[in-house]
């Protein structure tokens, strides 16, 4: 719990600084579920799910799945949903749906167009 505290405080950069502390901290930071209850606790800290619908809920309080970029081969979250920096707190906005399937950004996706 701790270790999800310290993710919701400083953002998903924290789970590489946890990572890089030693193997018994990397071990715990890449496990699924640590990651799926960190994102469920940064989620109830950005929206009141008690406004919304249970439809709306089932639909969009879902945990993210990691994916590659067919552009540049980095992996980014991918879900619908919301997004932010996952630190407590911070949203930057809502996405219902990905433009841009299967890439990581507009740019990937143009960049893509244009080769």
């Amino acid at each position: 719990m701790i270790f999800i505290l310290v993710v919701l405080q400083d953002g998903d950069p924290a789970i590489h600084t946890l990572a890089l502390t030693c193997t018994r901290f990397w071990r715990i930071v890449r496990e699924e579920c640590f990651l799926k209850e960190a994102h469920f606790c940064w989620l109830n800290s950005v929206v009141n799910w008690k406004a919304f619908s249970e439809e709306h809920r089932r639909t969009y309080r879902i945990p993210y799945r990691i994916s590659c970029c067919i552009q540049c081969k980095s992996l980014y979250k991918d879900c619908e949903g919301y997004r932010g920096c996952e630190q407590r707190g911070k949203l930057q906005g809502f996405y219902s749906d990905n433009e841009f399937a299967g890439y990581c950004s507009a740019d990937c996706f143009y960049e893509a167009l244009c080769n």
